[in-house]
């Protein structure tokens, strides 16, 4: 009997997530054929398939060993040669299919063989969520299912995958329809796209297909926006273009959606192409208008925003178009300018004589309402708001607007605020955002509202006079949430957000009293059904126990204390140890999880509560301080606490005190820590230097920060005296591009540290000073500890790996010597006034991909810097014979100072 479905599985090294995609497939349904081909895996998911066919007593599953690499489209060619079902259907090992729902569409469909087609649903999925890609939800907003046609419906064109789709074999095998083995990037879509020319009706079902694993260690080619990666890309687009050859109208959508997406990476694709090969890659772009079909019509596409290049492209040279890459390299990305008062591209400047090609009529904002309420009658709001690509310097005036339905209008200006964190966050440092912040602006909402409604828009007034509006919209439950309906005097004020922020003034009477508050209520009732429906009942009983000690006005005295969930090692750890021996009085509370290794540490000075328990919840929600040295929104709070801060963000008002965990010296971190952002009400710093910078650009003001030092430092004492050996400790911090071992082991980032280590001079100098270097990996960096012992070759008498789980406090004291690239253990080290070392090797890319950028440079305030392996060793020679080499700086005035005792005095004065 003929199989109804054919499912081809295609392998490669997927261990890992092989099992769950066949946990999900019908092994003894005979109406189902499945097709696993294993293209030569290195893993043990080869061994899986294995197994699965020597214990699997069905002759449904069919399991094919590749003896060579062959590359995915040529194993799905070799599951269509030799598949026998109806239907067939594409899948890759470390996704999985919902069946049931596959299943139960064929069924609806029978024999009728009129839909050669079927598409379904794709849910995308990580370790911590599910989500469905905007693409999906604008072919299945609707919730149809039924028939389409694909010329009558482009959202069609959206989704290229073969895996959310079931095929008619009939109609493949009668064309011969392949995947190209030539084509390395998009060879789904050309499958799908060749396919479409051989079908028109289409079955269409938002039931979920495919269940489409994001991957962020992902490193397959189609994350690599190179130049080889846009030579692949412009290849398939000519292949497509041949597809549509005998109808070129037909094309238009796959054209418009396959130049949006060049348009998206184009960028990306730039800032990773080599300057050399810029004539190569302006070669290439020229092809684009003779390779789109319709090219005249998508340039004029409202819809779509293409860079201004591709516009001009039939009017200029390839040498103008190199020319115009080397413009946009600088930036990283085109700027919008104001030249003889037009809104300008910045090409103009490469190519002045199409200035009018070039003009720039539509502008986008950037903005963000970070903290809005209404207290006392006034309307409070901070945040930012600027113009996309258009550097501060072309905006004259910026306004908060406000009109009524009777066209009155109101205008509020916006006092600029200096934000270093916006040119780092939205153009990685290369266009000045820096005063698109604006200060806090409150006004009295009865002098500036009128009866009825007032739409809130922002204004911006270039400096050629242009006025630019955009609708201000709040953006996050919380937010919303802050400002429900309240009443001030003769009027009550009702928030909307539905087409932006408005507020809708009514008069003060019982009805409309009864009627907001209904509204409250239902807004109210919405959670909590939806946490009774989820079965959240550990949120809705946390809940209950804070609104019935609200009842007896139970006053909030608690300190929470914590740093990561896991952790008691740092300057949190410390000032909770000094708190219970020298002030038991205090309730003060240390979170952490149980399994945490240093649980029991914690646990000898009691007041412990466990992370994401019940209790953990109801403490903060009842803390009058939290303390925290890293940040607190990111490793504080249970799932319990998020969800009741969205819908109750008042229950969440307490004091906030960040304690730090390192020193900001040299990275930026306003982009996190900005006070609109992280709201915290005391900043430890430990220099004066540091102090002046947090109060400059991260938006505290002078009484909000204080220069106290680390409190670990309190226990922080040289034992390198102590030691048999004088110790050397290596250690580098962490890249925010190395997501896997494999990553890891490739990085420029091991070569180097490898390569010192490796060093033969560098073992003798060791042996000869009777020393030892010991390399202390980031936290982040010990899953691979194993790859780090198999990689090196360096002599294990004189170089050594810290123990896992080892504290980095003992390091610190019986260390010699630091070396490091960027880490802020250098003050500490300094603070006990030992010599650093430090080796930025990859300080440019550091600070543009990992960090922004700080106002310190390594080895400017002490130690020195060096990069070139003979030179680091020749210092480490000297500095070990003599220990005052590199002290460029005095002792730490904060010698002695009982930080933790100041500390504690000062959080007890919030």
């Amino acid at each position: 009997m003929q199989p109804i479905l054919s499912v081809i599985i295609t392998n490669f090294n997927k261990g890992d997530y092989i099992a769950e995609c066949f946990e999900n497939l019908p092994l003894k349904n005979h109406l189902v054929e499945i097709i696993a081909i294993d293209d030569c895996s290195t893993d043990f998911s080869k061994e899986y398939l294995m197994n699965l066919r020597q214990s699997s007593a069905s002759s449904n599953l069919h399991v094919i060993l590749n003896s060579n690499n062959m590359g995915v489209s040529a194993c799905r060619n070799l599951g269509l040669e030799i598949s026998t079902g109806r239907y067939v259907t594409f899948i890759d090992a470390d996704d999985y299919i919902s069946f049931n729902n596959l299943e139960d569409t064929l069924k609806k469909i029978g024999n009728n063989e009129e839909y050669s087609l079927i598409i379904g649903n794709i849910q995308s999925f990580n370790k911590s969520k599910k989500w469905f890609s905007i693409s999906m939800k604008n072919i299945f907003n609707d919730q149809y299912e039924g028939s389409k046609t694909i010329n009558e419906n482009p959202e069609l064109h959206l989704t290229p995958s073969v895996c959310n789709k079931i095929f008619l074999k009939k109609v493949i095998d009668q064309n011969n329809l392949k995947f190209d083995t030539t084509q390395h990037i998009g060879e789904d879509l050309l499958f799908v796209q060749t396919f479409y020319q051989y079908t028109n009706a289409v079955f269409v079902t938002p039931k979920i297909f495919l269940n489409y694993r994001v991957l962020e260690e992902s490193k397959s080619l189609s994350r690599k926006y190179n130049l080889t990666f846009f030579e692949q890309l412009m290849i398939l687009e000519e292949k497509i273009s041949e597809l549509y050859l005998p109808n070129p109208e037909n094309a238009f959508f796959v054209e418009k959606r396959q130049i949006n997406y060049i348009s998206t990476l184009f960028y990306k694709i730039l800032s990773n192409t080599d300057k050399r090969d810029f004539l190569k890659f302006a070669t290439l772009i020229k092809k684009i208008p003779e390779t789109f079909l319709n090219f005249s019509a998508l340039i004029k596409n409202k819809d779509l925003e293409i860079p201004s290049l591709f516009k001009i492209l039939e009017l200029v040279s390839i040498e103008e178009t190199e020319s115009i890459l080397q413009e946009l390299s600088k930036y990283g990305e085109e700027r919008i300018i104001i030249k003889d008062g037009m809104i300008l591209s910045s090409i103009s400047n490469v190519v002045p004589k199409l200035v009018e090609y070039l003009q720039i009529n539509n502008l986008s904002k950037f903005s963000k309402i970070e903290k809005i309420k209404i207290f006392d009658g006034k309307l409070i709001l901070k945040g930012y708001f600027g113009l996309e690509k258009v550097s501060s310097e072309f905006i004259k005036n910026r306004y908060i607007v406000i009109k009524s339905k009777h066209k009155s209008k109101k205008k509020i200006y916006l006092e600029e605020d200096y934000r270093t964190d916006l040119s780092f966050l939205y153009s990685n440092n290369k266009i000045n955002y820096n005063f698109y912040g604006f200060k806090e602006v409150n006004f009295p909402l009865n002098d500036f509202l009128v009866y009825g409604n007032n739409t809130f828009s922002l204004e911006v007034e270039l400096i050629n006079g242009k006025i630019v509006t955009f609708p201000l919209e709040i953006l996050t439950s919380e937010l919303k949430n802050n400002i429900r309906p309240c009443d001030y005097n003769d009027s009550i004020y009702v928030p909307k957000f539905e087409n932006g922020f408005e507020i809708d003034r009514v008069e003060n009477t019982f009805l409309n009293k009864i009627d907001v508050k209904l509204k409250i209520t239902r807004n109210i009732s919405g959670h909590l059904l939806k946490m009774i429906r989820n079965k959240d009942y550990k949120t809705l009983l946390a809940l209950m126990l804070i609104f019935a000690q609200k009842l007896v006005r139970r006053e909030k005295k608690i300190w929470i204390i914590a740093e990561r969930k896991d952790s008691a090692q740092d300057n949190s750890f410390h000032l909770f140890k000094y708190i219970r021996l020298n002030h038991p009085d205090v309730p003060v509370y240390y979170l952490i999880e149980k399994q945490a290794k240093d649980y029991g540490k914690v646990k000898d000075y009691g007041n412990v509560i466990t992370f994401d328990s019940l209790k953990h919840t109801l403490a903060l929600l009842n803390s009058k301080i939290s303390i925290n040295s890293y940040l607190e929104t990111a490793n504080m709070y249970s799932d319990s606490y998020k969800k009741i801060s969205k819908i109750f963000p008042k229950l969440t008002i307490r004091k906030k005190v960040f304690l730090q965990h390192g020193v900001i010296g040299f990275s930026r971190l306003n982009h996190v820590l900005h006070k609109n952002r992280a709201e915290y009400d005391l900043f430890i710093t430990s220099s004066k230097q540091e102090m002046t910078h947090i109060i400059e650009e991260y938006g505290y003001s002078e009484s909000e920060v204080i220069d106290l030092g680390l409190v670990r430092w309190d226990e922080l004492h040289d034992q390198s005296q102590f030691t048999e050996k004088k110790q050397i400790l290596l250690m580098p911090t962490w890249r925010h591009w190395i997501h896997n071992e494999e990553d890891f082991v490739k990085s420029d980032f091991w070569a180097y540290y490898r390569k010192l280590m490796d060093s033969e001079h560098l073992a003798k100098v060791l042996e000869s000073n009777n020393a030892e270097l010991i390399f202390f990996p980031h936290y982040l960096m010990k899953e691979y500890i194993n790859a780090i012992q198999e990689d090196v070759l360096f002599d294990k008498k004189y170089i050594k790996i810290a123990e896992k789980g080892s504290e980095v406090k003992e390091y610190l004291e019986k260390c010699t010597l630091l070396i490091t690239d960027y880490s802020s253990v250098s003050y500490d080290v300094n603070y006990l006034n030992k010599p650093v070392l430090f080796c930025p090797f990859d300080y440019d890319r550091f600070f543009s991909e990992h960090y922004n950028k700080g106002p310190r440079k390594p080895g400017e305030e002490f130690g020195i810097s060096l990069i070139d392996e003979i030179e680091i060793i020749s210092a480490i020679q000297k500095m070990l014979q003599n220990n005052d080499y590199a002290k460029n700086n005095p002792k730490s005035e904060k010698e002695n100072r009982e930080i933790a005792k100041q500390t504690f005095e000062r959080i007890s004065q919030l």
